[in-house]
């Protein structure tokens, strides 16, 4: 588990550190479910846990500064709920739109790339925040529980 002492800065630093590293796995596994989906044979479970999922990484990875990814993963999620009721057929269609929202993900893992083209240095937009409201004598911390990280 990472260790979360220190500043708030530093904690936070701390919690994408860690996302950050776990990310290229959970997109490896997004990656596994959509090959399975494709080569026909995987149980209707499958595109569930899929969606479910491209849901997690969209909400949680612009949180901790990887928005394009969220971005991407938000389009892939949207578009297999859509196609999944109603089978292979609809799902062939979006075959293409669903593999690039992948493949990008699986680029954008390493997060240098995001930061360079969105202009940011680095870090997370939430410190700005935490720092700015700390000026002013509030700090508000605002952290979720994602069963994945452990956080």
């Amino acid at each position: 588990m990472t260790d979360i002492s220190g500043s708030p800065q530093e904690k936070l630093q701390a919690l994408q550190e860690h996302f950050a590293r776990l990310l290229p796995g959970r997109v490896a596994r997004c990656e596994e479910l959509w090959q399975a989906l494709l080569d026909g044979g995987a149980p209707a479970e499958t595109g569930v846990e899929l969606a479910r999922e491209l849901h997690t990484l969209a909400g949680s990875a612009p949180s901790f500064g990887f928005s394009l990814l969220g971005k991407n993963a938000q389009r892939a999620e949207i578009t297999l709920k859509t196609v999944l009721p109603h089978g292979r057929e609809a799902l062939e269609r979006v075959r293409g739109d669903i593999s690039d929202c992948i493949a990008e993900m699986r680029r954008l893992c390493g997060g240098r790339d995001e930061a360079e083209a969105e202009g940011r240095s680095g870090g997370l937009p939430a410190v700005t925040a935490a720092q700015s409201m700390e000026s002013r004598g509030t700090l508000i911390h605002i952290l979720d529980n994602d069963p994945a990280t452990g956080y």
